[in-house]
């Protein structure tokens, strides 16, 4: 039987379209939110959001999820190379979206349609687009699976943390909130038009894709003593990887040495150091280099008044 969506998703009023606007993004763009925990997202989330509450996970699943621009892709080929040793390869030949499942693609039109919709009539010859390609492709697929979402978990099926594990990797809101400007630019104006001041404010008001962060945050902070939950950090990834993917690896119940992990070239070069490789930037405190001190000024106070009750501090360094 489906569960009800706890949630109402409407379309943004006209008073919060404009504010955007103001704040550079596009106002063509139809967004919708959803009534609570105002998380706005692409229209077409209307069509599909009481089917990705209703996915059905299963016990061998993996699940990551991140609010945008926190290390997602990073922390998926490292799950992915972890529990795939013999084809670590793959990772320079297969783009991560054949191998791994993006419930979100199906509102957010970011996916390669073409190639997926191939995917999809062969694997569903059944099916029908509009139910959601990579949702119904995921639901075909007969191995583990290794499933990612931007979604906060409040929109996930309640028992997801029942059936597999989920990874949830946090990034400090400065260094999230510029490489999501920098995201914004080069998709060009049918996203953002405006300045990193402009950004700023829309980031903090709640008013990206995803938003607002704090929710995103603490949502999943909620869960750190559930022992199918595990939480990394973007900046501890970075610092000390070597110790991260040991407490990765025993989170998913693999028995990985460091001489699996650190002599593997693939491993070493392409995957350890990967947000250097593929990423723009990738490193701590990138926000020094794009904000003035006013605008330092303006996120500490917005940190401040907001992260009240968060029993971690996150690194800017």
């Amino acid at each position: 039987m489906s569960l009800k969506l706890p949630v109402a998703v409407k379309d943004l009023p006209e008073e919060r379209v404009k504010q955007r606007a103001a704040q550079g993004m596009n106002p063509l763009q139809l967004i919708v939110y959803t009534e609570p925990y105002d998380v706005l997202v692409p229209e077409p989330y209307k069509r599909v959001a009481e089917k990705i509450y209703n996915f059905k996970f299963r016990t061998d699943d993996i699940v990551v999820t991140t609010f945008p621009k926190s290390g997602t892709l990073w922390t998926m080929e490292l799950v992915w190379a972890l529990t795939h040793l013999d084809r670590i390869n793959d990772t320079q030949k297969e783009n991560i979206n054949d191998r791994v499942f993006m419930i979100d693609d199906d509102f957010l039109d970011m996916v390669n349609l073409e190639k997926a919709k191939l995917r999809f009539s062969e694997q569903c010859p059944e099916a029908e687009h509009k139910e959601g390609v990579t949702r119904q492709l995921a639901e075909a697929a007969t191995t583990p699976r290794i499933i990612w979402t931007h979604l906060p978990l409040a929109l996930l099926h309640p028992d997801l943390l029942k059936t597999c594990k989920v990874v949830y990797v946090a990034r400090n809101p400065k260094d999230v909130c510029v490489s999501f400007y920098h995201f914004g630019k080069q998709l060009g104006e049918r996203f953002f038009t405006g300045t990193f001041d402009d950004f700023l404010d829309a980031f903090m008001d709640g008013h990206l894709f995803y938003g607002p962060y704090w929710d995103h945050i603490r949502q999943a902070r909620q869960q750190k003593d559930n022992p199918n939950f595990h939480m990394l950090f973007y900046e501890d990834l970075k610092t000390n990887i070597l110790e991260e993917l040991r407490k990765l690896s025993s989170f998913l119940g693999l028995e990985i040495d460091d001489d699996t992990l650190l002599n593997n070239p693939n491993m070493r070069t392409n995957l350890l150091n990967f947000e250097g490789n593929h990423c723009r930037k990738g490193q701590i405190g990138d926000w020094a280099n794009i904000a003035t001190p006013e605008m330092d000024a303006k996120i500490e106070r917005w940190i401040q008044e907001n992260s009240e009750g968060i029993d971690f501090t996150f690194r800017y360094k």
